[in-house]
């Protein structure tokens, strides 16, 4: 009988136990940040047959688009990017990826191989790319390797530890999959719909790099990664993406070119491929690029992976058993793309949308509406212009100073005709033109 006692409590803390653990994924899920969960999603589930990863900050986020390099090169990828990452913290978050799969190439980005072991990355930001992965032995290292204060590592370790202050804004939704926020249909890859120039930077030569002596954290990461690469099997690749960057930027390329010689491995630099324009290509001074130039970087990869530059080869998966997910995953994310065309208020946006291969447009002007040089160098990229001509003014009711019909240019279908007035008779600057 006393056996049994103790047996029966022991059942009972069990039982607690157990119940207590339920109750924590259970609120864990309802008031977690969904932003890891929604960018990572469908890695996490769909990771099996991605066979390129792209990691870095958010450069690589709005640079590399895995749905175009799908549709023109069969080729399957993941973006996992993640905004303002360290390549420290692209590492680890990398290196716990492999435990759910291994992909045949990995490309790094090295932008950001000068932050300082001072310079950690904010820990509301460090959950984007931590907080998808379940707690394990190697998700404890990660952090610490990362982050010194034990405050700092309960945090990233057990987020539900800083969501608690999220109980107001508790509802039925919140612990239903409905009531979360849609998975990315990009594979990661986010628009920037923006267009900004830069400020010129001095060039520096090659052999000006950053301390090979003392090399700051994001630096020491660079070799990791080849390493890491290597001993899962994984083809590893660094690049630098094209802009107009800081000396202190091009130092981290011109090291990240040595360290490639040292440990034989392939660098891209993407700059010298001649192709990047500030007037069109760039969404905010020396770093991000818009829509524009994350095609032209999706191409020059594209064309790199599939053509097997530098013995760097990636398969074309189109027309294959077992790859139908990803023709439904693109007819998904076109579909979305259209919808948001249709739904676009400002001319700008829409310009930088059209530079899409699967959209087209037709011009016409009033009023004598002549396109401001900015203007016109957007229009110029557009790769489907069915025209540029001046309209019969009785066919002009709304008084409007431009006219563009948007067609679908594989269903010929028109999406959308967008008018405008200008904001002043001698007004052509496009920030100002965006009232529909």
């Amino acid at each position: 009988m006393k056996m049994n006692g103790k047996l029966k409590k022991f059942i009972c803390v069990l039982a607690v136990i157990a119940l207590t653990a339920v109750n924590l994924a259970v609120l864990n899920y309802a008031l977690r940040d969904d932003y890891a969960y929604s960018r990572y999603q469908p890695f996490m589930d769909h990771s099996e047959d991605i066979d390129v990863v792209f990691i870095g900050s958010s450069r690589v986020v709005n640079s590399v688009n895995p749905m175009q390099l799908w549709h023109d090169y069969g080729i399957t990828s993941y973006n996992f990017g993640n905004s303002a990452f360290g390549i420290e913290n692209s590492y680890w978050s990398f290196r716990l990826s492999l435990r759910h799969h291994i992909p045949k190439i990995a490309v790094l980005d090295v932008f950001g191989a000068s932050r300082p072991e001072t310079d950690k990355l904010q820990l509301g930001l460090a959950h984007n790319g931590l907080d998808m992965y379940p707690l394990s032995l190697e998700k404890v290292r990660a952090v610490r390797a990362i982050y010194a204060d034990p405050a700092d590592q309960l945090e990233l370790l057990f987020p539900f530890s800083v969501f608690h202050n999220r109980w107001s804004g508790l509802t039925l939704a919140s612990f239903l999959p409905s009531g979360k926020p849609p998975v990315t249909d990009t594979n990661g890859f986010e628009f920037f719909y923006a267009r900004e120039g830069s400020v010129p930077q001095p060039q520096i030569p090659e052999n000006e790099t950053l301390d090979r002596d003392n090399p700051p954290l994001g630096c020491r990461y660079i070799p990791e990664f080849i390493d890491l690469c290597r001993e899962n099997g994984i083809t590893p690749v660094l690049m630098f993406i094209p802009h107009e960057v800081e000396p202190e930027r091009q130092r981290e390329a011109n090291t990240a070119r040595l360290i490639a010689k040292e440990k034989d491995v392939v660098f891209w630099d993407l700059r010298e491929d001649g192709f990047f324009n500030d007037l069109t290509d760039s969404a905010d001074p020396n770093t991000h690029l818009n829509p524009i130039g994350a095609a032209k970087v999706t191409g020059a990869l594209g064309e790199r992976l599939s053509a097997g530059a530098d013995g760097i080869s990636a398969a074309d998966h189109r027309g294959e058993a077992g790859y139908e997910r990803w023709d439904a995953l693109y007819d998904t994310y076109r579909q979305n793309l259209k919808t948001a065309i249709c739904a676009e208020d400002s001319y700008e946006r829409l310009l930088l949308r059209l530079a899409d291969d699967g959209f087209g447009a037709y011009f016409l002007t009033f009023q004598g509406y002549e396109p401001g040089p900015e203007e016109q160098a957007l229009i110029d990229v557009i790769p489907h212009n069915y025209g540029f001509e001046s309209g019969n003014e009785a066919e002009n009711p709304e008084n409007c100073d431009l006219r563009v019909y948007v067609y679908d240019t594989e269903t010929s279908e028109e999406l959308k005709i967008f008018s405008f007035r200008r904001m002043t008779s001698e007004d052509t600057n496009l920030p100002l033109n965006e009232n529909e």
